[in-house]
């Protein structure tokens, strides 16, 4: 009993220490992606541009998934969802119509752009090119962009990221928590649901019951 209780207390007293480390990493992250945060405005700005000159000055561009919420790591995708694009045209059509616009415009690495019309939610993956200071934070030395149309498909993006900011708010050590688990995963490739893995809503939801 005696050495259970030493263990228990050693435990404890590792668990204290880990805290304030885990959240230090956190931060140092946090500053470290500055750049990349402002690339990702910079992308959801230009592709705003490009729908707003397809349907009109109605017709926006929000941003949601892990760089919404906090959560995102330098290979983390900027997903992007357009909002008013004209309930008459199919998903295909209007991903189509975007795509060639956005292409037309040089908002993106046209070469990189791929539109998957055949999925539950459709959407257009493309590239966005980096400068010298933000490139370098990235594998590729790019930014993924994941665009889909609001009203098309299943898509719960917005209600998923409005939920995962609600818990963050609620748990302050949900964040670093997270954080860390993704890296970990995504050291091992093991970060993608498509591929087996493990999804970064998945993995709030599990660390949201653990604390």
């Amino acid at each position: 009993a005696a050495a259970a209780a030493q263990s228990e207390q050693a435990r404890s007293q590792l668990l204290a220490e880990l805290g304030p480390e885990l959240e230090r990493w956190a931060s140092n992250e946090h500053i470290r992606l500055q750049p990349l945060q402002s690339q990702a405005w910079r992308a959801l700005q230009a592709v705003a541009g490009a729908v707003q000159g397809l349907w009109g000055a109605s017709a926006r561009v929000e941003l949601f998934g892990s760089w919404a919420s906090g959560l995102q790591l330098p290979s983390s995708d900027v997903d992007l969802l357009v909002v008013g694009a004209p309930p008459s045209a199919s998903a295909g059509a209007a991903l189509r119509a975007l795509a060639e616009r956005l292409t037309s415009s040089g908002a993106i690495d046209a070469g990189s752009l791929r539109l998957i019309d055949t999925a539950r939610v459709p959407v257009i993956k493309a590239h966005a090119l980096l400068p010298a200071d933000a490139a370098c934070l990235c594998d590729g030395g790019v930014l993924h962009l994941d665009i889909s149309l609001e009203g098309f498909g299943h898509h719960t993006g917005a209600a998923s990221t409005q939920l995962t900011r609600a818990f963050i708010a609620q748990l302050p050590g949900l964040q670093p928590l997270v954080l860390l688990l993704k890296a970990m995963l995504a050291s091992h490739q093991l970060n993608s649901a498509s591929t087996g893995g493990l999804g970064s809503y998945a993995l709030v939801l599990m660390a949201t019951s653990l604390l």
